[in-house]
């Protein structure tokens, strides 16, 4: 039985087409259900309630696809409730949401706005199928979980707080998983001794427990006890954590998560859950144990256990609503691009150059004034006032290149006779600020500035979408000898972004072909 549905970032939903694709959808619970009130009907209108109150979705009368969220109308609750009475359902449902919802025992995972339409195709998402479009999937899954890990987002296990319980569990699974393809079980392995091994030599019970063979008043020992650890497979703690594993590795798998989480299921020898006692008397183990180990590994474990047991919830339980995944698709794109191009933005100036212009331990950061706010005549201030930021800088001083990038998670229309969602003028305006920024440090070391706008794409190579200028700025009052250069618009393939961001290597900038045009 179908258990999952697909639902793509920023598009515009009907509700009988939320309807239609929820329908297909039956938890292992409802089954089970046969009156009147869980009927089908109700049980969608609720799942629809939900992801509208926990901020999934959100209802706006506006259908127009090039608008972010932020810039729609979006509708109230009651209000929506009152024209639903009326008959009035001319209203469309969008997430700004990538990743993974369960919720009452079913699956729905959020793709980004920037894959083709072509693949929604049911085929290509169906259960065990390889394709381009569940690869390209899970990659962005793991760059999202590679993100929240270098932002310290991931949960807490032992500061877990009730109020984000949603958040919790998914982080959770993913985190012993990880845990233990990484390093193993837990063990507390136990310390024998063996006739002539290879660890120790233990003096004390070789001299009073074996032979001595005197010769010239000297003691020779024939055999020598030695030291040798080995692991306990039947330590109680091995086994639970055997038995955790087993039980959310089998979760995810029945979620269709193990493949997008990139993880092998595990089939340890099963053991019913009474074979470790009661809840209470479990978590007193865990705790008595977490008490006595000072292992910074094993603590994480001990902790992750107790907030599993702890907890008492599953993916598959029907008041269920568990989500992994991010809102902030845009802060993800940026963070990539700021590691795959080799950002130097907050890079002490002395070691990307040798300058007298500037103080050297300042930053290519430090580079942009504040702004300064006069109250009384002479009087400016600038303290703890923002300032523009560029998303990234990289500095070539072989090739003497400085290029400035910025990020943009859009996914424009950019045709010879069609501009539709492409970014605004205020992008626009920064990134020429940016440069004027910078000008007394280009000039004096002579560089040639690039200045490009990088946008994912679904495409298998770097593709050039010309570039985008404001002839008032080209009119500048600077020195001949500085130009206002303008913004080369690249789409690039998000894949490849992506698998450099997970491989921890740098994307050449000489793909962006940014001397083109």
């Amino acid at each position: 039985m179908k258990r999952s549905v697909y639902f793509k970032e920023q598009q515009h939903y009907k509700q009988e087409q939320l309807k239609e694709q929820l329908s297909e959808l039956l938890p292992p619970f409802y089954e089970d259900l046969n009156d009147q009130d869980h009927s089908k009907e109700k049980f969608i209108k609720c799942i629809i309630d939900k992801l509208r109150n926990y901020g999934i979705f959100k209802v706006s009368k506006d259908n127009d696809q090039n608008n972010d969220l932020s810039d729609l109308n979006i509708i109230e609750y009651d209000d929506l409730e009152s024209e639903e009475k009326h008959g009035k359902s001319e209203h469309f449902y969008i997430s700004n949401f990538v990743g993974v919802v369960i919720i009452n025992g079913i699956v729905l995972k959020f793709y980004p706005k920037y894959f083709d339409n072509c693949d929604q195709d049911d085929n290509c998402k169906q259960e065990g199928s390889n394709s381009t479009f569940r690869q390209r999937l899970k990659q962005v899954y793991k760059v999202i979980s590679k993100y929240k890990n270098s932002k310290k987002q991931e949960q807490n296990f032992n500061l877990y707080s009730e109020k984000n319980n949603h958040e919790h569990l998914l982080a959770l699974y993913k985190f012993l998983l990880e845990d233990y393809y990484t390093y193993g079980l837990y063990n507390n392995p136990k310390e024998i001794l063996e006739n002539n091994g290879e660890g120790e030599i233990c003096w004390n019970r070789t001299i009073n427990d074996t032979l001595a063979i005197i010769y010239d008043n000297s003691p020779y020992y024939i055999n020598l006890l030695t030291h040798k650890k080995i692991n306990d497979q039947n330590n109680y703690f091995t086994r639970l954590h055997k038995y955790v594993l087993t039980q959310i590795s089998n979760e995810l798998k029945n979620a269709d998560l193990l493949y997008f989480f990139d993880f092998d299921e595990i089939t340890f020898l099963e053991e019913d859950d009474t074979q470790f006692g009661e809840t209470d008397y479990i978590l007193d183990r865990l705790n008595k144990e977490l008490n006595i180990q000072f292992n910074t590994r094993k603590q994480h474990v001990l902790k992750a256990m107790i907030s599993y047991f702890s907890k008492k919830s599953h993916l598959s339980d029907q008041d269920a609503f568990h989500i992994y995944g991010t809102t902030s698709f845009n802060m993800v794109w940026e963070d990539v691009c700021a590691k795959i191009f080799d950002n130097k933005l907050d890079i002490p100036i002395k070691r990307l150059v040798n300058t007298d212009l500037v103080d050297p331990n300042l930053k290519l950061i430090d580079f942009i004034e504040r702004p300064l706010w006069s109250i009384l005549k002479n009087d400016t201030q600038k303290q703890n006032i923002g300032t523009l930021k560029p998303d990234l800088i990289n500095i070539d001083l072989d090739k003497k290149i400085f290029t400035i990038i910025d990020a943009k998670y859009y996914t424009p229309t950019i045709e010879p006779n069609k501009i539709e969602g492409q970014p605004g003028v205020e992008s626009i305006t920064k990134q020429f600020l940016y440069h004027l920024a910078y000008r007394k440090f280009i000039q004096e070391y002579k560089f040639k500035v690039f200045n490009c706008f990088a946008i994912p794409s679904y495409s298998e190579s770097v593709v050039s979408k010309g570039d985008v200028r404001m002839n008032q700025l080209f009119a500048h009052p600077y020195k001949e000898d500085f130009e206002i250069v303008p913004i080369k618009v690249r789409f690039i393939p998000a894949d490849e972004a992506f698998k450099k961001y997970l491989n921890n290597s740098l994307y050449e900038l000489s793909m962006l072909e940014l001397k083109k045009d």
